[in-house]
């Protein structure tokens, strides 16, 4: 099989992501998907894999999707389909984020770094069963 290239890694990866912008109603916003090597956040994320990241920047209606070149070039379309829903979800729990995170600034800072840590944790825990929740109703059987 052809090593894709990174133009196809980010072709793929925006693919992707554009189903779950239009499947999850994440309308009137411009998506930027970039192809990157995430290794060292990997590192700073307590060692797990990231294979995306995502940010929104909603003055600008802008969506940014960085893929892990490696990652994203390797992953099958299943695996593939589950990171860009993860990450567009993401993009509609920002809010959430954003408000946790103004809160969390109004505590003592010597507070801060548990409740980053569970915020972090928690939405990551909660953006992953999301996924497999939608990725799931979406395969399901269409009745009557």
């Amino acid at each position: 099989m052809k090593k894709l290239t990174r133009k196809q890694c980010s072709q793929r990866l925006y693919s992707a992501c554009f189903k779950w912008l239009k499947l999850l109603w994440v309308g009137d916003f411009d998506l930027l998907v970039r192809i990157d090597d995430l290794k060292d956040e990997e590192k700073e994320s307590s060692g797990f894999k990231i294979d995306a990241k995502s940010s929104i920047n909603t003055p600008y209606k802008l969506i940014t999707i960085v893929g892990d070149e490696e990652s994203i070039r390797t992953m099958n379309d299943r695996a593939l389909d589950e990171t860009a829903c993860h990450e567009i979800l993401h993009i509609i729990l920002d809010p959430l984020h954003s408000l946790l995170d103004e809160v969390i600034t109004k505590l003592p800072k010597s507070k801060h770094e548990p409740y980053t840590n569970w915020t972090t944790r928690e939405l990551e825990s909660t953006t992953t069963h999301l996924t497999n929740v939608v990725r799931a109703l979406y395969r399901a059987p269409k009745g009557k």
